[in-house]
């Protein structure tokens, strides 16, 4: 039984070459892996790539959290190049797979990320949830939601700098952003994403 990692690959790739220190190869299929997908855009791994770009794009566009990594579940074996991503992996059947996989999982998220920002009756949620609203997205297995986008206070002519003072509309349009995200969660969750 091989043991599989979870870790984040961002939409566009960078592949890293450092000679030796790759010792994994991938097999050439994967049972495990090769779960049911979409037939039409495992066949086509630009159709993936398209897929998953427009999806954080659309995240992004939110301005809510950052994300930029989309979590894919391959073997360790894949990982044994320093921690990253071994450069034969991004070649490798169960990687395309598994990019397949998440895609309409990521697009999905999207669509209900936009729905949801447009909701004015959020439960409302503090600023000092945040940490806890990212672990319950990241909880997901679909991106890895390092930060949330915070507003920051305006410039006022008695600071020199962003005054350090509470921003009424900063903490309001923060604590939004942190009802947003347990909505999305939620809804994520709900829809067995």
């Amino acid at each position: 039984m091989s043991k599989t990692r979870m870790q984040t690959t961002s939409g566009l790739v960078l592949a890293i070459s450092l000679g030796t220190g790759c010792a994994a190869t991938p097999a050439t299929s994967d049972p495990a892996t090769a779960s049911t997908t979409d037939s039409t855009s495992a066949s086509d791994p630009r159709a993936v790539d398209q897929s998953i770009e427009q999806s954080l794009h659309k995240l992004n566009s939110l301005v809510v959290v950052s994300a930029d990594d989309l979590v894919l579940n391959l073997p360790n074996e894949a990982y044994a190049c320093y921690s990253l991503l071994c450069p034969a992996w991004r070649t490798a059947p169960a990687y395309f797979q598994e990019r397949a996989r998440q895609a309409p999982r990521l697009a999905k998220l999207a669509s209900l990320a936009e729905q949801i920002s447009h909701d004015p009756k959020l439960p409302p949620h503090e600023v000092s949830e945040a940490n806890a609203a990212l672990q319950s997205l990241s909880s997901l297995q679909i991106i890895r939601a390092r930060m949330m986008v915070e507003a920051e206070p305006k410039n006022n002519a008695n600071c020199y700098q962003p005054c350090k003072d509470k921003d009424p509309e900063a903490e309001a349009l923060n604590r939004q952003r942190v009802s947003q995200i347990f909505a999305l969660a939620d809804a994520a969750a709900k829809s067995k994403l």
